[in-house]
């Protein structure tokens, strides 16, 4: 029997977000008789951020500070090597895999694998974010390549970094993240266009802008015709959030939702999500939400959303920074048909399909490495 590791800062509930909820599809879509899957979470799980089935074993190292988002300098080298003695000490102990197959889940754990690869393991990674981020820095772009190209294969979530990534020489596959779609046609009876709920779900953290969002929400003036808007999520910019709630007299009209994990809660009710992020791996949230029925209007930040929404089928692409547009598509978008070309225009992301493409990469990297 094979072991995939599954590598993430954290798998508790406090922490979800885009990268938990795909680790924890991945897990159950993958484990089986011949794969024993394992989730490593660098911080402590008091209770999972996500489902998972009872054979997927979950690990927590425990480790106090796991999470580098906050940290610079000194912090940052810090968390590599206590990262790096923790991981070592689990490999040095256990004897019973001589090649074991690692997934990495996101930066800075990209970077951390390669230094812990021993001779037969297999190394697959995925950035969760767009391959042109940071490319304005020289070093960190030329270390970035080098460090990827000690990967069997990394995984790209679109077509743009799928072709960023071959321009390099990195090996790469393009596997987009999925979402199962076995009853989103249940949706289309019940689907209406009453509902005034806005939602805004993701960090509140700066790539992701929740204050354009507020903006938007308030320029709009839909809260005069009884139209709500629903943070799902938190971070960093929560207090600031607050602070401009309040600054704009929205309280009535704007409600923060922190720790819900549960997609039928947040989609339910929901007249359309927006989408400000100033940069997007994938958009994980955009192909849930119209798979739930709920339009997205959402800025064309790389990458991921030019990939999902089709203009006037399930949503709205606006160029960025035009405010106005995005405005006026949230409002044109209650036109929008939900009927089955709606759940069609996202069947690429079908959940069979992407287990497929895994299974094959799989069969692939271990056919390759006897």
């Amino acid at each position: 029997m094979k072991r995939l590791n599954i590598i993430v800062h954290s798998f508790d509930k406090s922490n979800i977000g885009g990268v938990t909820r795909v680790i924890s599809d991945i897990a159950n879509l993958l484990v089986e008789k011949t794969l024993h899957v394992r989730i490593i979470s660098l911080g402590k799980v008091n209770t999972p951020a996500f489902q998972i089935k009872d054979n997927v074993e979950l690990l927590s190292l425990n480790m106090k500070n796991y999470d580098t988002r906050s940290y610079k300098g000194i912090m940052k080298v810090s968390w590599f090597i206590n990262s790096f003695l923790c991981l070592t000490k689990i490999k040095n102990k256990e004897k019973k895999y001589k090649s074991e197959i690692w997934y990495s889940t996101s930066p800075p754990l990209v970077y951390l694998l390669p230094f812990l690869k021993r001779k037969k393991d297999i190394l697959i990674g995925c950035t969760h974010t767009s391959s042109t981020y940071k490319k304005n820095i020289p070093f960190f772009h030329a270390f970035n390549i080098f460090l990827l190209k000690k990967y069997e294969k990394i995984i790209a979530l679109t077509i743009q970094d799928l072709n960023s990534y071959k321009k390099t020489g990195i090996s790469t596959t393009l596997i987009p993240n999925g979402i199962d779609l076995s009853k989103s046609f249940n949706y289309l009876t019940s689907m209406e266009n009453t509902n005034k709920n806005i939602i805004f779900v993701g960090r509140l953290s700066p790539e992701k802008d929740p204050i354009e969002a507020l903006n938007i929400f308030y320029k709009s003036e839909l809260f005069k015709q009884g139209f709500k808007l629903i943070y799902y999520g938190n971070g960093p910019l929560e207090t600031e959030l607050k602070n401009e709630i309040i600054k704009l007299n929205l309280t009535p009209f704007v409600e923060i939702i922190k720790n819900e994990t549960n997609i039928d809660n947040i989609y339910k009710n929901a007249y359309a999500l927006i989408l400000t992020s100033k940069i997007e791996g994938f958009g994980m949230v955009l192909i849930e939400a119209i798979s739930k029925g709920v339009p997205c209007v959402s800025y064309d930040c790389p990458n991921g959303p030019r990939n999902i929404i089709r203009n006037g089928l399930n949503g709205y692409l606006i160029p960025i920074n035009n405010r106005e547009l995005f405005i006026n598509s949230l409002i044109e978008i209650r036109n929008i048909k939900k009927d089955i070309n709606f759940i069609n225009s996202i069947k690429n992301f079908d959940l069979i399909s992407i287990k497929n493409s895994y299974q094959l990469l799989l069969l692939e990297l271990l056919d390759h490495g006897k």
